[in-house]
């Protein structure tokens, strides 16, 4: 009788754990969401488990940038300096000429400075990051004048 009460328990944790793997997981917008909550809380040791989760599940997904990205600020906020660079220059890698990008590498280079490494070692990130605001107020600039060229140009016409 103790056999089959064994195999009859067995059988009923056996279902429950099917059940519950069944139960539906969070999308990567949701997990960032959920990690998100545990950041804004201050819980950073917590909130890089939940992103790292993000990461496993959803190496893909257009969450993982902002994961990435937050990690290393969780990372950054609990003192972790080599942490919080390694994330960074993950999202650099991985997500480049996207806004996160050009965040993580300031980051970067706040760390190095931070840390005492002055214009050294900062120079080729800031090098990248002036950069890019040149080419960008450059784009501005010239749309800018080639707008208000065509709306002279319309109005005259009409």
């Amino acid at each position: 009788m103790s056999a089959r009460r064994a195999f009859a328990a067995a059988a009923v944790l056996l279902a429950a754990a099917a059940w519950a793997s069944a139960a539906p997981a969070l999308t990567a917008a949701e997990q960032l969401a959920f990690a998100d909550g545990i950041y804004t809380r201050g819980l950073h040791e917590s909130a890089v488990g939940e992103y790292l989760a993000l990461l496993r599940d959803f190496p893909d997904a257009p969450e993982a940038a902002a994961a990435l990205f937050r990690t290393g600020e969780c990372y950054r906020q609990l003192g972790n300096a080599q942490g919080a660079e390694r994330f960074y220059r993950r999202v650099a890698a991985e997500h480049p000429g996207t806004p996160l990008a050009d965040r993580a590498e300031l980051r970067r280079a706040e760390l190095e400075i931070d840390a005492g490494n002055k214009f050294s070692s900062t120079s080729s990130i800031f090098t990248k990051i002036l950069t890019k605001l040149y080419e960008y107020f450059t784009i501005k600039y010239f749309s800018n004048i080639f707008l208000i060229t065509f709306e002279s140009l319309i109005s005259l016409i009409s």
